[in-house]
């Protein structure tokens, strides 16, 4: 069975993707937040590890909105750990080909 190689997310009205290898896991907002983390960057406890969040947002410059039933934590692999990323809602893992970091999906 082949693996897609992209996870695609939404940001505001945005659409952006990421290679899957760089995923860890893709967490539910509310199973892992009992603060808000929206508007600002802050931390949640994943598996007994403190994993920094990043409110992908609050760097866009988008408008501040809050947690939704579709807001997701995706875990990205990173040489000193996991780090997570605040988004709006992911959409789909699409096999396409891809470099390496985040690039906007266009279409």
């Amino acid at each position: 069975m082949i693996r897609p190689s992209l996870v695609v997310f939404e940001v505001g009205e945005e659409m952006y993707q990421l290679p899957r290898a760089c995923v860890a896991r893709i967490l539910r907002f509310w199973e892992y937040c009992e603060e808000p983390l929206v508007g600002s960057d802050g931390t949640i406890l994943y598996k007994g590890q403190r994993v920094r969040v990043i409110d992908v947002r609050k760097h866009a410059g988008v408008e501040q909105a809050g947690p939704s039933f579709n807001t997701r934590i995706i875990l990205l692999n990173r040489i000193n750990g996991l780090v997570g990323l605040l988004v709006d809602r992911v959409i789909t893992d699409e096999e396409m080909r891809v470099g390496t970091g985040i690039s906007r999906v266009v279409g």
